[in-house]
């Protein structure tokens, strides 16, 4: 299963899909925009800001 496809299980049984992490994969600025602009058309309704591990370094 791909992303779009998780995303649309995810909406279509009533959920919603949360882009969970992104800083934690290392992909670039590009890469993360181009990742949120496939998935929000498909129903990608939140991105996470924080996490128990994340520092400003």
């Amino acid at each position: 299963m791909d992303a779009v496809e998780a995303v649309q299980l995810i909406t279509g049984a009533g959920g919603i899909a949360v882009f969970a992490h992104p800083l934690i994969y290392d992909f670039s600025e590009e890469q993360l925009q181009g990742i949120i602009d496939t998935l929000k058309p498909h129903g990608l309704m939140a991105i996470e800001s924080e996490y128990s591990t994340f520092t400003s370094t």
